[in-house]
């Protein structure tokens, strides 16, 4: 159970508290401030269940509980900040597992530090620290369900998975000689944690019995992996190469987790293999011809109608000295609506040296006036926000700070992003936490509120509710008269534990080892259109005689996590605002 660090809230590096699956070879991104890793970095493998803010202190397994079925198999963290006892549910997930929280045992005040199976099958916690009063407390079940402890058997969904990747990871930490022939082939697995224990076995082996694989590889998924080991080998000899075998990939085709990846190995690529490190903590000036070469492959990702692409793609133009990214990157700032968005931009901007003009010189301090006066976060927010001014006053002439000085100073500013409530990251909402007080969200809800939290939860990208909104999901506006609160948030927070077969998606790998995952647009004799990212875009034309498989995803195309930025109240509103089909005049706003 991983700790967040609170002094990172309101800014895009902070990670909630999560659980993590610690496999082999694993790694999660742990940097000192700034340098922490998104969990969707190739090289890391990202949070079984990310949890929210708090303080972890202690994890037991449900084994060997007096408690129904479903509570054994559970495995318990403890959160002393918000004394809440959470029981994780866990799914296997190809070879490793996805997870559902509820809270099993909350009170105020109940600084929760550890917890026992005991031997008579009861749980034992105890709370205390910080000179509060210490407590053990006692566990039992009372009720008609049984109690009978179940045999230790492992569970079948998952397991061929698991035990390929078992097999994978015995390669790790020693050579030998059968590693790269059984390992290659899973660097182009769907499956992260396969990829992931691939690429650590392969790591571990003599480069030169792989090099020649990965500057070869044409497979998407293997090539992008295998590069990765390529940069993580720190011979910079190998630059030239790795980035021309990344070019060979049509970035645009790939899906949003392919093109995440990919961007990673160019950034991997350019700090172990590129130049010594400059003040500005990045890697150094990369060859002019090289970066005009990536800068060609990497602009037309931006912007995209991927967030996060946008971040990473936004990020190494304005590394690699691309001299339009800095208007781009201010102008999409205008339209966001987190904080943590805007930051992105704010701090990735403070080293772009090329394209700057006086009115962009003006928006970027203006937007850290405006965060450093209006925006909230934890202890380091306004630290973070002096640092961006200092490196960027770092990349100014004399004369521009003489021409810029008011606003640098923060005695002037220009309006930058959308006057609206900022928004931070606040839970990760499960069923659990919102279904007892479901009931209010019938009778005096907020209805601008409602549209405001609509909005910003991103649902009309993808659904059409009142006349307007994308296609690449139902249309919402008259889901209030088939869904019943409950079923409205459980098809929020659990996307795909119920995919209309209208709206399933497809999945089809083709013969040359490209994976997609989409909603078909168009099919004929001949080809298939696939909308591979759920909030639109370009569709993605694959041929028929070049697939080798297609299926339906048993996983919804809609993300998970969107109302992750709501307060309670204004999920409520938000369902009421939906179960009335935008109409103001519905009962449920009433006074």
């Amino acid at each position: 159970y991983d700790a967040d660090m609170e002094w990172d809230t309101g800014v895009p590096w902070f990670r909630p508290t999560r659980v993590n699956h610690c496999t082999s070879g694993s790694e999660f991104g742990w940097r000192y401030g700034t340098g922490k890793w998104p969990e969707y970095y190739a090289d890391s493998l990202g949070a079984v269940i990310n949890i929210g803010r708090g303080c972890p202190t202690g994890v037991v397994a449900g084994t060997g509980a007096k408690f129904p079925a479903k509570y054994q198999k559970a495995m318990y963290i403890l959160d002393w900040t918000y004394g809440k006892l959470y029981a994780i549910h866990l799914q296997p997930t190809g070879s490793t597992y996805t997870a559902t929280s509820e809270v099993f045992i909350e009170g105020k005040p109940l600084p929760l530090t550890d917890a026992v199976i005991g031997n008579d099958g009861a749980m034992y916690f105890t709370i205390g620290g910080r000179g509060t009063q210490s407590g053990l407390y006692r566990v039992t079940y009372d009720g008609a369900e049984s109690t009978a402890r179940l045999p230790n058997v492992e569970d079948s969904n998952g397991k061929a998975e698991r035990a390929l990747r078992r097999k994978l990871e015995s390669f790790h930490g020693k050579q030998d000689p059968a590693a790269v022939d059984f390992a290659w082939p899973h660097l182009n697995s769907s499956d992260r944690a396969l990829r992931f224990a691939a690429r650590v076995a392969i790591e571990w082996q003599e480069p030169s019995k792989w090099l020649d694989k990965a500057f070869s590889e044409t497979k998407p998924n293997a090539l992008i992996n295998g590069i990765i080991a390529v940069a993580r080998t720190n011979d910079k000899t190998l630059l030239p190469k790795a980035i021309a075998a990344l070019n060979k990939l049509n970035l645009t085709r790939l899906t949003e987790e392919q093109q995440l990846e990919a961007l990673r190995a160019y950034s991997l690529c350019f700090i172990r293999l590129g130049g010594e490190l400059t003040k500005q903590h990045s890697a150094g000036e990369p060859d002019a011809a090289l970066a005009a070469a990536v800068a060609k492959k990497v602009a037309p990702l931006f912007p995209s109608n991927s967030e996060l692409v946008n971040r990473e793609a936004a990020a190494m133009l304005i590394y690699l000295g691309d001299d339009k990214i800095v208007g781009k990157a201010i102008a999409h700032m205008s339209n966001l609506v987190t904080q943590e968005d805007q930051f992105h931009y704010a701090y990735v901007l403070r080293v772009a040296k090329a394209g700057w003009t006086p009115a962009l010189r003006t928006s970027h301090f203006s937007w850290m006036n405006l965060a450093g006066s209006k925006y909230s976060g934890g202890n380091s927010f306004k630290k973070f926000i002096e640092q961006a001014r200092r490196d960027a006053l770092l990349t100014m002439t004399d004369a521009e700070k003489e021409l810029l000085a008011a606003v640098i100073k923060g005695e002037t500013s220009v309006d930058v992003v959308k006057d609206t409530k900022p928004r931070q990251y606040v839970h990760n909402w499960q069923m659990d936490d919102l279904v007892p007080m479901l009931d209010q969200a019938g009778k005096g809800r907020n209805f601008e509120r409602g549209k405001e939290a609509f909005e910003a939860a991103q649902c009309a990208k993808c659904h059409r509710f009142g006349g307007d909104g994308g296609s690449t999901g139902p249309d919402l506006t008259t889901i209030g008269n088939r869904f019943s609160p409950a079923d409205l948030l459980e098809s929020i927070i659990l996307p795909s534990k119920v995919v209309s077969d209208q709206y399933a998606p497809t999945e089809i790998e083709t013969e040359d080892g490209e994976y997609f995952v989409g909603k078909i647009m168009k099919e004929d004799e001949t080809s298939i259109s696939l909308m591979t990212n759920p909030y639109g875009g370009d569709e993605t034309v694959i041929l028929k005689k070049d697939i080798a498989k297609r299926g339906i995803s048993k996983t919804s195309l809609m993300p998970t996590g969107l109302i992750s930025i709501l307060q309670k109240d204004e999920v409520l509103d938000m369902i009421a605002y939906m179960r009335s089909g935008a109409n103001k005049d519905d009962k449920a706003f009433a006074k």
